[in-house]
Order: structure tokens, then sequence, then C-alpha cells
């Protein structure tokens, strides 16, 4: 991921784009089952919301996209999704993104909620560094099912993911702010 941009820092162009890439990739689902029913509910939940990032390339082009809900204390919910531009590159850009978090808001912990129906995504989190809690059943509200089914709860300790030794070295980031200048 060359950049990441910053939710103010994108159009309702650009914010179209990632969504109409998303759900073309039926990945919209597994990333923002709790707040997206169409485009103008994700238009407004990406204003409200209190970080949201895109990333691209080098090129411009949209590798995917996450954001930070439920700040407590260290602690804040991840969701995050990468795009068919991106797929090779998936698990150095879930990493990418999981310590930039860390560092640009000094966390302590990351959780995330996902879906049981989406294996892939299960696989995923693990793969990534992510420590499987449990499953709570009916918390994530599939739209396109129109049903609620259960969620696989992921913790991202800062600390385990640096010395888990299945998690490659951790990478540079390349763009380093503050909570303050973040929420700008």
């Amino acid at each position: 991921m060359d950049k990441i941009l910053r939710y103010d820092q994108l159009n309702d162009w650009q914010l179209t784009q990632l969504y109409d890439i998303a759900k073309r990739e039926k990945v919209l689902d597994s990333v923002a089952f709790d707040v997206v029913a169409d485009l103008d509910l994700f238009l407004a939940s990406v204003r409200l919301m209190t970080f949201f990032g895109a990333g691209y390339n080098s090129d411009d082009q949209p590798l995917g996209f996450f954001y930070l809900t439920n700040f407590e204390g260290n602690t804040a919910r991840l969701h995050f999704c990468f795009f068919e531009a991106g797929r090779n590159r998936r698990f150095e850009l879930g990493r990418w993104v999981i310590d930039w978090c860390f560092k640009a808001f000094e966390l302590k912990c990351l959780v995330g909620i996902v879906p049981v129906i989406n294996r892939g995504a299960v696989n995923y989190a693990r793969a990534v560094g992510g420590y499987e809690m449990g499953t709570i059943p009916g918390i994530c509200y599939i739209h396109r099912l129109e049903r609620s089914v259960g969620g696989v709860q992921f913790i991202f300790d800062n600390k385990m993911i640096a010395t888990n030794p299945s998690y490659p070295e951790k990478p540079e980031c390349s763009m380093s702010v503050t909570l303050q200048e973040a929420l700008q």
C-alpha cells in the first residue's frame, strides 16, 4: 500500500468507487455487515465513523479500505477488506493496516468480528495474527441474505503480534499520525 487517504481526504466519487468495487467483488458484506445496506447508507456511515481510510497503490488504484469503530480506552474495533487489485499482497496489506492502526492510534488491542459464513475471511484473520476468542451467535446481520449469522471474534494484541514467530517482521509504516491528527 503506497498511501492511505483518510475519510476527509476522499470525495463522494472515490467513496462510491470503493463501495462499487466492494459490492462487485462481493466483499462488502464481510467488512461492513453492520452498517451497509446501500450506497447512501454507506456514504452517510463513512461520514459518521471515527476513522475511515482507503489504501491506494502508486497508480492510484484502490487496494481496499478499513475503518475503526467502538474506541474504548486503548482498544478499537477494526473492519477491513482488500480488493482483487491487492489480493496477491493481502497478507502484507492486512498486517500493514493492523500495524498502522496500533502505531497511529497508540492502541493496545484491536477487535474484529467476522461472519462465520465467510470462511475465507475467518482463515485470513487467523493468518494475519488474530487470536480467535470464540463465536457470538447472531451478531452479524448480512443484508443480502436478510438474516443474522454468528460472528467469530478475533483479538489482535500489539504485544502478541510483535512476539508471534509466524508473524513476519513488522512492515515500516509510511504514514505516521497521532490520534489527534487522524481525527482532524
